[in-house]
């Protein structure tokens, strides 16, 4: 009886686990979608993953940012690192790219729209002209380090994994129900993890104790 009561406590706190992740997750997906319609960008937000725009901005920072109207933006200078940092696509592989605007030209060879100079605070040249419609918004917003939490599941997924296989292994080793537990012939039991190991851990602190070892 003791141990199917045991065993619907689990599946309860199992279910209250699942319920807890599904709304962090709806919380997080409401949030952005609410960024969006305030902002008025399809990307409110995005993390710097790479060191060309520094010192404005450093790799794992988090952007936040604002869709204006494309006459809106101002043309700035890349030696005095001002005007208007903008995010835009770039168009051979739609990546996001953050970058101080430098140039501004309208209706070049009758395209009729506008197209923007970018260039990166820490490149030694510009990147070239971007038309208004890979322009996501201007950044209005930095928060130092966060994004490192995001990058190390991107751009770093190796020190992401291990991460989180050692938060499982730390996770899996609590759960055991660790009990004190004296047996005849002063050895562990076999089936609790916790227990042999903090009883292995004594027992070198008391050959220690007598210059055992």
């Amino acid at each position: 009886m003791e141990n199917k009561k045991n065993k619907n406590s689990n599946i309860k706190k199992v279910i209250i686990t699942i319920v807890w992740v599904a709304g962090i997750i709806g919380g997080v997906y409401l949030f952005f979608f609410c960024m969006q319609l305030g902002l008025n960008t399809s990307i409110p937000i995005t993390v710097v993953s790479g060191r060309s725009m520094e010192p404005t901005y450093y790799e794992g920072d988090i952007l936040i940012v604002q869709g204006v109207p494309v006459s809106n933006i101002v043309c700035g200078d890349h030696n005095t690192r001002n005007g208007s940092v903008i995010v835009y696509k770039r168009s051979y592989d739609n990546l996001l790219i953050v970058h101080r605007v430098t140039g501004i030209r309208y209706n070049y060879s009758g395209s009729g729209i506008y197209e923007f100079e970018t260039w990166g605070d820490n490149n030694p040249i510009p990147d070239g002209w971007q038309p208004q419609s890979s322009v996501m918004g201007v950044v209005i917003l930095r928060i130092p380090w966060l994004g490192w939490a995001s990058l190390m599941f991107t751009k770093y997924p190796v020190i992401g994994i291990s991460i989180i296989v050692l938060l499982l292994f730390i996770l899996v080793i609590s759960s055991f129900d660790v009990k004190e537990k004296n047996t005849e012939n002063g050895t562990p039991p076999t089936n609790n993890m916790v227990w042999v190991i903090k009883w292995k851990i004594r027992k070198i602190q008391i050959w220690k104790s007598f210059n055992l070892l």
